[in-house]
């Protein structure tokens, strides 16, 4: 019974010939969902980090101040887990390999952004009530909205804070902060979760 199946298997092979891709003559073609290497549309990332915090192998690096974005080939394990978590959506997994590389020091991707920063030029915290005194806004974050990047502690941890392993960013002090500097945490939330309130 063996010796049949083993007859059939080798007349098939020989009929329809090798299973192997003849390679570079017939170019091979990857399917969608196949995990190549990772993708930043680097004038859209806002380096706030989190892509590197959830990393499990390390490869990606963040400088927010020099608005630089690294990965390292041969560290990434392509489980994705960067792509599903990054609030922009400026990560994205493609089907096709990185190249062979001789050197470890050729397999790190390096990006830099040209996009001008954002500077904090929105609403400022301070309105007149109707005496014509100034009161003060107080600033909020919508909790379930966060994502827990970090990028508002980053930019102004006087008035926010992140506390290990929490799933959203805190308000420390709400009214009396830096305003510029509260701005520019409103600007950068990937989420838009923060906003005055007042």
């Amino acid at each position: 019974m063996k010796l049949f199946t083993m007859t059939k298997t080798v007349a098939r092979n020989l009929l329809e010939g090798p299973a192997t891709l003849m390679y570079p003559k017939r170019e091979r073609v990857f399917t969608v969902i196949t995990r190549g290497k990772v993708e930043n549309d680097i004038d859209n990332c806002i380096f706030c980090g989190i892509c590197s915090k959830r990393c499990p192998t390390y490869s990606i690096v963040v400088t927010k101040e020099s608005s630089e974005w690294e990965i390292d080939y041969l560290k990434c394990c392509t489980c994705n887990l960067c792509v599903e978590v990054c609030p922009k959506k400026c990560l994205s997994m493609h089907n096709h390999y990185f190249p062979p590389v001789s050197d470890r020091t050729m397999a790190v991707h390096r990006l830099q952004s040209t996009a001008p920063r954002r500077s904090g030029k929105g609403k400022a915290e301070e309105t007149k009530d109707e005496s014509g005194k100034e009161t003060a806004k107080k600033v909020v974050i919508d909790e379930p909205a966060c994502v827990a990047c970090g990028a508002c502690v980053e930019v102004c941890p006087e008035v926010f804070s992140l506390e290990e392993g929490a799933k959203a960013a805190k308000v420390i002090k709400a009214t009396g902060g830096p305003k510029e500097k509260i701005q520019e945490a409103i600007d950068t939330c990937p989420t838009q979760c923060i906003h005055w309130e007042g």
